[in-house]
């Protein structure tokens, strides 16, 4: 919802919503890099950073726990 809302330009709506996913589930790497988009957008691009910080460390933890997801991502990038 978050992502059709920002892309209607409705982006403190999208805002709401990106921070409801964040609640249910810190680690949302999406929720954080599009909500990190909205934020600074607004002109706070200090808790943007932060945002992309938050879902860089995610990204990172998702591949040592993930290394077969991490392959995946690696042969699909080769393949472009």
């Amino acid at each position: 919802m978050g992502l059709i809302l920002e892309a209607l330009d409705n982006e403190e709506r999208a805002e709401e919503f990106f921070n409801k996913a964040i609640y249910l589930d810190p680690d949302h790497y999406e929720s954080l890099n599009h909500l990190s988009f909205v934020v600074e957008h607004r002109g706070d691009r200090e808790k943007a950073a932060h945002l992309r910080r938050r879902a860089r460390r995610v990204s990172q933890k998702d591949k040592i726990s993930n290394p077969d997801k991490l392959v995946k991502v690696q042969r699909k990038s080769r393949l472009q």
